[in-house]
């Protein structure tokens, strides 16, 4: 039924085509441009240890370091987006596995990080817009600390 006219006709259009679509397959990459504006920027970021206020949220701020000693009892995150559609997610990890991460309700929320170890730390904190779009990410830093009995506000 086939002759091998067409047969080979077949083979170098096929071919034709996988070449002129190579270039573009291979510049689709996974991103978070957005599909529909919206604000990703926190508006608040309290980072209390023990009923201590450890840092001073500056919107233009990307990083903070917060030295504490020893186990605290607790430690409370408070993070709100500016747009009250956006939904504010965090990832605590010890530099090498994540310990604790989730997404709080639409426009952020308070939330308690579990037993954070000793030595460094790096809590992460940023905004995703309903269409798709990531904010800044923002984090805090616990660093090692010699062991004392205060807390130090940064």
């Amino acid at each position: 039924m086939w002759g091998k006219r067409n047969q080979e006709t077949f083979r170098v259009f096929g071919l034709a085509l996988a070449i002129a679509l190579t270039p573009v397959l291979m510049q689709t990459e996974p991103s978070c441009e957005p599909t529909v504006p919206g604000e990703t920027r926190l508006e608040v970021l309290k980072v209390s240890v023990d009923g201590v206020d450890m840092i001073q949220f500056d919107p233009e701020n990307e990083t903070y370091e917060v030295m504490f000693a020893g186990e605290p009892n607790a430690i409370l995150i408070r993070a709100e987006s500016m747009g009250a559609d956006a939904q504010v997610s965090y990832n605590l990890s010890d530099g090498c596995e994540p310990l604790q991460s989730d997404s709080l309700p639409i426009g952020g929320g308070l939330f308690m990080l579990g037993s954070v170890p000793e030595g460094h730390s790096l809590l992460h904190v940023w905004v995703h817009a309903p269409g798709g779009q990531c904010g800044q990410l923002h984090g805090v830093l616990r660093s090692a600390t010699r062991r004392s009995s205060v807390a130090t506000p940064v």
